[in-house]
């Protein structure tokens, strides 16, 4: 922010949510994904900012009036690290909608909104690849989403403050109407990540996508078409490669996630270095496969024990060398230092399922997260009927937000793990690999070393 001057009209920037969590005030950049916890004065101060387009005069006129000092305004504002927060302007880009005046939180384990939304856009799919979690096809049929609403959902999740919508699918650029949604999007104040395989980007979604609020990771599952077209199909290498060009010249750079596989272990030094300096990448997450949709027929893609302890010794040297670049996501791996919390049976469990994220399937209907989906008994409402922040309020989430204890939980509760675990506290992925609500994750740190597979 230049040199403020108190006469002219300030608002908030439009690339920026203000946000009040269970524990912290937030404001969230949504180009570069940076969160600032902030104070609870400056949370007040940015508030008025958002809600209006205002003077300092005006702002300091309002707490003098409050017998509140105003001498220490300027200087928070400007001690901020980022300088771009508020924007002069002709016109107010907010609505002038605060949210937590309304809203009392649903408890001390949840925040007031939502912090972020993931909507699987679809099942459908332009590729059936060997480890979807999804099992997606083209051969999927699915009836097509309803536009007239659109602006509606997009316009609550802005009075919401919500930082993040992350759209995946399936693929979401394969959607009949999808530009047109996406178009609606535009102009929109929280940041949209797209998981995609990026074979469809064409002229206008590069267009779209111009919008520095919009997110792109693609995947990338090896180095060259052997390793990559054999989990994704015949062309599927050289289609995205050529469309990472095209971005390129409308400065678009992608973030890149990569599935390891016993295919493409050997490759993640040289998958790291294409996907970080030859396409300049934003990042790179490194994910393992897990047992979960079309991933349960390819068996042979698994890697052992042995495999994915000596790839994610190489991962840490790779991090070593790219910092925050390079990301190794690894929901079995154990913290390094024991949580101080004292584990008893009683102990209530939560994840970020229904206390900060929502899941949102290709019907509108809403589950705890994308793992919930399809499970008609974890479904919470329709976004369609019902407003985004009543589903958030209502009791039937109290299940995921303390109602469940480490005792019920099959073998966690006497695990060596207990302290360094955080798998225990996820009830949806062992519903996804086939066992039951209660059971423990199969493919644990503590079933890893008893027995030759980390699956079981």
């Amino acid at each position: 922010m230049n040199k403020i001057n108190i006469n002219t009209r300030y608002t908030l920037s439009p690339d920026y949510v203000l946000r009040k969590s269970k524990s912290n005030y937030i404001l969230y950049h949504t180009h570069t994904s940076f969160r600032y916890t902030i104070s609870y004065n400056l949370f007040l101060i940015l508030k008025i900012f958002r809600n209006n387009l205002v003077t300092f005069a005006n702002v300091f006129d309002y707490f003098k009036n409050k017998n509140i000092s105003c001498d220490s305004i300027i200087n928070q504002l400007e001690a901020l690290p980022v300088k771009d927060f508020l924007v002069s302007n002709t016109r107010h880009p907010y609505d002038k909608y605060d949210i937590y005046t309304k809203l009392n939180r649903p408890n001390s384990k949840t925040d007031f909104t939502p912090e972020r939304i993931d909507w699987l856009i679809s099942e459908r799919c332009n590729l059936s690849c060997k480890h979807c979690l999804q099992s997606s096809s083209p051969m999927l049929k699915e009836k097509a989403i309803d536009l007239s609403i659109m602006d509606r959902i997009f316009t609550q999740m802005d009075e919401l403050n919500i930082e993040t919508l992350k759209i995946t699918g399936g693929e979401p650029l394969y959607v009949n109407n999808a530009k047109a949604i996406f178009k609606k999007m535009i102009g929109r104040h929280f940041e949209k990540i797209v998981l995609s395989n990026g074979l469809l980007i064409d002229d206008e979604w590069i267009d779209i996508f111009k919008d520095k609020t919009f997110h792109l990771s693609h995947s990338l599952d090896g180095v060259n078409e052997k390793t990559h077209d054999y989990i994704r199909g015949k062309g599927a290498f050289s289609k995205l490669v050529s469309n990472l060009k095209k971005m390129a010249k409308s400065d678009i750079y992608a973030a890149f996630t990569v599935t390891i596989n016993t295919c493409n272990h050997h490759e993640v030094e040289e998958i790291a270095n294409l996907a970080l300096n030859e396409f300049s990448a934003r990042r790179v997450i490194f994910n393992f496969m897990r047992p979960i949709g079309r991933a349960q027929k390819n068996e042979y893609l698994y890697l052992s024990n042995i495999e994915m302890q000596n790839v994610k010794e190489r991962l840490r040297r790779l991090e070593n060398i790219y910092k925050e670049r390079l990301v190794i996501s690894d929901d079995s791996s154990l913290l390094e230092k024991p949580s101080t919390t004292l584990y008893t049976d009683s102990t209530r469990l939560t994840c970020a399922a229904g206390t900060i994220v929502l899941a949102i399937d290709n019907n509108l209907d809403v589950y705890p997260c994308t793992y919930g989906i399809g499970k008609r008994h974890l479904k919470m409402g329709n976004i369609a009927e019902n407003s985004i922040i009543d589903i958030w309020q209502s009791p039937q989430w109290d299940l995921f937000r303390g109602g469940i204890s480490l005792g019920e939980i099959d073998e966690c509760s006497n695990c060596e793990f207990i302290s360094r675990c955080t798998l225990k506290q996820c009830r949806l992925k062992p519903l996804s690999t086939g066992n039951g609500f209660y059971s423990h994750v199969g493919y644990c740190h503590a079933n890893k070393i008893t027995t030759n597979s980390q699956f079981v």
